[in-house]
């Protein structure tokens, strides 16, 4: 907090002119927060003991003039779903009423905050003859706005649309109305309903006000706000005070201004404040392509922050999501942390434990036995609450056997598991296996505290929830909705923490932030998506309507985002900005717009970094690892075995073709995978990727091949036999089937019928490539092929699997089959185990390969790939050269590799692709290439 803030000066002023009847007055703020250190402000202007005044929020206030409490707002939707069935005379589910339902609540909560006319709205549509008559109390501009949409509405060229459109407006009036009336019979309202009452039934409570109200730190006004601040007004009970004092909230060219001259006008402050001169604060503009990598990056800055206050620094996340990765990273420096918006219950493990449970249900199958999906059971056994001995065997059963659907049979040796796994039919059935899955996962521990307080919440919607049903016995409410209204519930539940509001270092939302000021204050995720971010809802209220009746609008809240933002600014003296870089399907990765203002409207001096993670091992401090002796030992036992190893085939010794390729990827990779001896978990597949697609041809190709024998002459008639094979049905399906669903007897849906016909049309481009070579000579498919290459002293052992070799007028052809795409890149021998021909991966290894066959023939070879998937199956692999000719080349710069493989001058580091990171982003090990910020 800042001591020459607005606030502060609030306070003083009124410390000296209300030095005797302070507790006279009623201070009114738009949020609690702004409240509570304004309370302090007071308590340091007095300097002594006093009767404190009343500290409220707008919202309070209203609810104090009025008799009303608010209405549920899941029970709300049940009620006007009953109502609108009964006047629409439709019978409609709830399940399909609901996001209606949403929506219809959410305008009729904004037409009663801004006091719209609803009957007018709702129900002139179609008379557009009388629009001066029928709304001469709009101003012209609103006029205008309202003509172009019905002129729009009624040439439309959709009459059926049209009318739909006419038939539901008309009839929302009746529904706004009729909900109205049932929450009047029971005491009830929603939020607008009920300030719109209050200022409607003014003479009923105006004349008793007895305490003077002062209106601080407001900005964008509702409707109901503006008239009730007029009517206290117009008795003299009300006092304004704006925060519009720096350069940035005043300037008539910045949205942020868009509501202050009206503001000013129309409630002006009773005493003038004495605040010091706006001052330009310290910009700085950090890019980190890390969503969570704000959080360490947060660290640091705090880290850096020498300060005796924490009070006077803040963290403002205008993504709540980031709450968490923050939490666990902050300075232990930092004497004590207020975090004023609390842990969203959407971002614990109780909540993503109740979504994936709502999938498990909707995504369930029932035929002869009851399945679940994979999805939602893989993460239900991964999650925390759901641990047992059981889960690793069943997770290894169902990525062993390719499982999609799971039977509920292989949950029924573990008590827990099988209280997780079953089939709901009914929303009473869902709540009760809700409440007793909860309280079985409960913890006892300490540190599970904050578990507890997150199931506690839970429980306490769930009875909610059950409650409502009760009062509403005929809902006909199917299993996947009442999910979706427990998420929906659960969502806009947050989780307190306990500490002194007014101590250590502020972590808040931007809202929270509303009329508070910090000296040193950082804002995450400053992106164009969140800062604005968009505003856009669904209403049934279309745009041009909105603007003739006042009602929000994208620019309203754009404004209020802009107001927001600079007023931060305007009370800080070093501020960091954290933009995160990232591009995705869900984010741009574009700066706000906020930042473009500051240097292109303002011209402020901003400092601006690129942050980059740098990957760091787990064990080293470092983002590399040296060849000490013990690594370069694991090294050279997986590089060089034994004798007796080879023949005993140990698995983990030598190194294939595609380690080679993994190590020139990356060498970080090779180190995790194949000298620790790290693996990738096996992952359950719906869809044939392309490496399994690749396996499956590879197994066709084999199996047609070995039917012929070792050295079978292959002319046109085996050809012909091998094509009518693929053409079968059977024949692709089985192999299909036993290679990617791991089962003969599984069902074949849609697209396991498209991927066998691709695989079909596959195998027989090879087959008529292999035509045009006929007659020649079968030698073995899935070759087991090795040899033993010598560097400095060391034999090192290079093996692999060769996909097939062949023989045609004396040579033999070793033939690599590829599904992917060919790879045109020229790349020159000397440079093949080079980092740069990293793509160059088809042609190392068919050359490797060409390399293990030296010693078990004397024929010459010839390197062949075969590219599926290209229009010329099989290209001039070596560029009219033959392998004979480009053999010394080749061994020096394999030898090249092993030297440097083996060099323990030279470090193990990770290769990060200059290509967007794209390897990384798919590579298994990303969590122990732990990160590292630095600036670039």
């Amino acid at each position: 907090m800042s001591e020459n803030s607005f606030l502060s000066a609030v306070a003083q002023r009124f410390a000296v002119e209300h030095q005797n009847d302070i507790e006279s007055l009623t201070f009114v703020f738009p949020n609690r927060r702004a409240g509570l250190f304004f309370r302090r402000y007071l308590a340091q202007a007095f300097g002594h003991p006093i009767l404190s005044p009343k500290i409220i929020t707008v919202n309070q206030l209203f609810e104090s003039l009025s008799e009303k409490r608010i209405a549920d707002s899941i029970d709300l939707q049940f009620r006007l779903h009953r109502i609108y069935c009964s006047i629409l005379h439709r019978d409609e589910s709830l399940d399909d009423f609901l996001f209606w339902g949403r929506m219809m609540l959410s305008d009729f909560n904004e037409v009663d905050m801004h006091l719209a006319d609803a009957k007018q709205l709702f129900t002139n549509l179609a008379d557009i003859k009388n629009i001066d008559l029928l709304f001469e109390h709009l101003g012209d501009e609103q006029r205008d706005s309202l003509r172009r949409f019905l002129r729009g509405f009624a040439e439309g060229q959709d009459n059926h649309y049209r009318q739909r459109f006419l038939t539901m407006w008309q009839a929302l009036y009746a529904i706004y109305d009729a909900l109205r009336q049932s929450l009047q019979h029971t005491g009830e309202a929603y939020m607008g309903m009920l300030c719109r009452e209050v200022i409607e039934h003014k003479d009923e409570w105006l004349n008793t006000i007895s305490s003077d109200y002062v209106f601080i730190g407001f900005n964008a006004l509702t409707g109901v706000e503006r008239t009730l601040m007029q009517l206290l007004q117009s008795i003299g009970r009300a006092d304004f005070y704006w925060d519009y004092h720096s350069l940035f909230l005043s300037d008539p060219d910045n949205r942020a201004s868009l509501f202050m001259k009206s503001n000013i006008e129309t409630f002006p402050s009773k005493y003038e404040l004495s605040l010091p001169a706006s001052e330009i604060p310290e910009i700085h503009w950090l890019c980190i392509p890390s969503f969570s990598g704000q959080a360490l990056l947060i660290n640091k800055i705090l880290s850096d922050i020498n300060s005796t206050d924490w009070t006077r620094s803040a963290v403002v996340l205008p993504d709540e999501h980031l709450l968490q990765p923050l939490i666990e990273v902050l300075p232990d420096t930092i004497p004590a942390v207020n975090i004023t918006m609390g842990q969203p219950l959407s971002a614990t493990p109780v909540f993503s434990l109740i979504q994936h449970l709502s999938e498990l249900q909707i995504l369930s199958e029932q035929r002869d036995t009851i399945s679940f999906y994979h999805k939602p059971i893989m993460a239900l056994l991964y999650h925390p609450y759901l641990q047992t001995p059981a889960n690793k065997t069943i997770i290894e059963q169902m990525q062993h056997g390719n499982i999609i659907f799971v039977s509920e049979k292989y949950f029924d040796d573990n008590d827990l598991l099988r209280q997780v796994f079953r089939l709901l039919q009914t929303p009473q059935e869902v709540l009760e296996y809700l409440h007793s899955l909860l309280l079985a996962v409960v913890g006892t521990e300490n540190e599970q505290s904050l578990k507890n307080e997150c199931i506690y919440q839970t429980l306490l919607v769930i009875n909610r929830l059950q409650n409502i049903l009760n009062n509403n016995p005929d809902s006909q409410l199917q299993v996947k909705t009442l999910f979706s209204l427990l998420l929906q519930l659960l969502s806009q539940v947050t989780i307190p923490f306990e500490g002194e509001p007014l101590e250590g270092l502020q972590v808040m939302g931007v809202l929270e932030s509303r009329g508070i000021d910090f000296e040193n204050l950082i804002i995450s995720s400053v992106n164009d998506e969140v800062l604005p971010g968009s505003a856009v809802q669904n209403s049934f209220i279309p745009y041009d309507l909105r603007m003739a009746y006042n009602l929000p609008t994208q620019e309203r809240q754009d404004a209020i985002f802009a107001y927001n933002f600079y007023r931060l600014l305007s009370g800080a003296k070093r501020v960091w900005l954290l933009q995160n870089t990232v591009s995705d399907d869900r984010q741009s990765g574009e700066v706000s717009r906020y930042v473009y203002q500051l240097i292109y409207q303002y011209h402020l001096s901003i400092s601006k970094k690129n942050i980059i993670l740098s990957p760091q091992n787990n064990i080293n401090s470092s983002h590399l690892i040296r060849k000490t002796p013990q690594v370069l030992d694991k090294f050279i036992t997986r590089l060089c075995p034994t004798d007796e190893q080879i023949r005993n085939h140990q698995r983990g010794i030598g190194i294939s073709p595609s380690s080679v390729n993994t190590y020139l990827q990356c060498p970080m990779r090779y180190y995790l995978s194949d000298i620790c001896g790290l693996r990738e978990q096996d992952k359950i597949r719906e869809d044939v990727e392309m490496n399994m697609f690749g396996t499956i041809l590879h197994k066709m190709m084999e199996t047609l091949y070995n039917f012929w024998g070792h050295r079978a002459v292959i002319t046109d008639k085996e050809i012909n036999y091998m094509l009518h094979k693929v053409r079968e049905t059977t024949f692709t399906e089985q192999v299909y089937k036993e290679e990617f669903l791991k089962s003969d007897k599984a069902e074949l849906e849609g697209r396991d019928y498209l991927t066998i016909h691709v695989l079909k049309e596959f195998a027989q481009k090879v087959l008529e490539h292999d035509r045009l070579c006929c007659p020649f000579t079968y030698i073995a498919s899935e070759k087991d092929a090795s040899a033993k290459f010598s560097v400095d002293g060391h034999s090192i052992y290079v093996h692999g699997f060769i996909d097939r070799l062949d023989e045609k007028d004396g040579v033999m052809r070793v033939i690599d089959y590829k599904t992917g795409k060919e790879h045109s890149k020229s790349v020159p021998i000397s440079q093949l185990f080079t980092p740069e021909a990293k793509d160059s991966d088809h042609l190392r290894q068919t050359l490797l390969y060409c390399l293990m066959m030296e010693s078990e023939t004397t024929s010459p070879l010839e390197p062949h790939i075969y590219y599926t998937n290209s229009q010329d199956i099989d290209l001039p692999t070596l560029r009219d050269k033959s392998y004979a000719e480009v053999k010394e080349e080749f061994y020096s710069s394999l030898s090249a590799l092993f030297r440097e493989m083996l060099n323990p001058d030279i470090p193990i580091e990770a290769r990060p692709d200059s290509n967007q990171h794209s390897h990384c982003t798919y590579c298994p090990f990303t969590s122990l290439c732990n990160i590292i910020v630095r600036e670039e």
